[in-house]
């Protein structure tokens, strides 16, 4: 679910790979 390109958009070029499935534990 990508509601926030500002800190999922970081999150995700810092790593692609854990943002696979690792978003949503990063987000909370």
């Amino acid at each position: 679910m990508e509601g926030g390109d500002t800190i999922a958009g970081k999150r995700r070029r810092r790593g692609q790979e854990a943002a696979t499935g690792g978003e949503k534990e990063v987000r909370t």
